[in-house]
């Protein structure tokens, strides 16, 4: 796109598209044969897409064109953004794919194809910059037109970013007042191993792992005391 080159683009798309359907295969055959069972903190974490994760495609981009543009090419830094931009989302969409789990598998593709994306919006902007050759001349309105389009694109696949770093953001506040008001108090009289949450409709319960007295005992002992 950023030298107006259509065959190239087309080839890209189809090869991107062949390696997509390829390591998607590979993954889910994976997750079949594999005795994992509950998806693992990895795998959830790749399922919410926020802004902080284009940000990481976004700059993983721009260094990979930007070595990629260089006399002495290397494959070293694209191949970072592959690693941490593209593969564990696909990989992630797989597991969701090989076990039913729909959630997992939407969010986590919804992560790979907004990463490649703005991967590519990354490129196209060094291409622009660097002011690489066009191959073909293209007329300034229908520049100008495919321009829009593009941003009204890149908008519209960005708007479900920002309601899942809403989401993060208030389960995090949740996760904050729980550890002031409950964990830390609690935390006086036992040896706490692990605490999550699980939402049930308007109820958040905490699941807590620990070493002490029973709980019963304690909340006795804690309404004499407090």
């Amino acid at each position: 796109m950023g030298v107006h080159d259509r065959e190239l683009f087309i080839r890209s798309i189809r090869n991107l598209s062949y390696v997509t359907l390829f390591s998607f295969i590979t993954a889910v055959v994976y997750f079949i044969l594999t005795p994992l069972g509950e998806p693992t903190s990895e795998i959830l974490a790749r399922t919410q897409p926020t802004l902080l994760d284009i940000g990481v495609a976004l700059f993983g981009g721009i260094a990979g064109m930007i070595s990629g543009s260089r006399k002495e090419k290397t494959n070293a830094l694209p191949g970072v953004a592959i690693a941490t931009a593209l593969m564990p989302p696909l990989c992630a969409s797989a597991y969701g794919f090989a076990r039913g789990r729909w959630e997992i598998f939407g969010g986590a593709f919804y992560l790979y194809f907004i990463n490649a994306v703005f991967i590519a919006l990354s490129t196209y902007l060094i291409v622009k910059l660097l002011k690489f050759p066009l191959k073909s001349y293209v007329d300034k309105v229908k520049q100008r037109r495919v321009g829009r389009a593009a941003g009204l694109f890149l908008i519209l696949i960005s708007i479900p970013s920002f309601w899942f770093l809403l989401t993060v953001y208030q389960k995090n506040k949740i996760r904050h007042k729980i550890q002031a008001e409950i964990i830390t108090p609690f935390h006086k009289r036992n040896e706490i191993f692990k605490w999550e949450t699980e939402g049930q409709d308007s109820i958040v319960l905490v699941k807590t792992f620990f070493s002490g007295l029973p709980v019963l005992m304690q909340i006795n002992s804690f309404l004499m005391t407090d």
